[in-house]
């Protein structure tokens, strides 16, 4: 798979887990790539820039895919709430 390739709902899955249909819709319309998602899976783990950097990502779908999959938490639970 090369960077540009958009992803698929199994290969969402094999990397963020079980998801419901509207979470994978909604990471699969970021036009993420394998390595976008991967750094969104290490940011919302508190890690940053993990991807090597001849691996291109972009910050701004990563932060839509963290968006994505931090959604239902309840505020009290995300630490940027303030």
């Amino acid at each position: 798979m090369t960077p540009e390739t958009r992803l698929t709902r199994d290969q969402i899955e094999a990397v963020m887990g079980r998801l419901d249909e509207f979470k994978l819709a909604e990471i699969i319309a970021t036009g993420a790539t394998a390595p976008e998602l991967l750094e969104a899976k290490r940011w919302i783990a508190g890690d940053h820039r993990t991807v090597p950097d001849a691996l291109p990502v972009r910050p701004s779908v990563v932060g839509a895919v963290c968006d994505i999959m931090g959604s239902d938490e309840p505020d009290w639970y995300r630490q940027d709430a303030g």
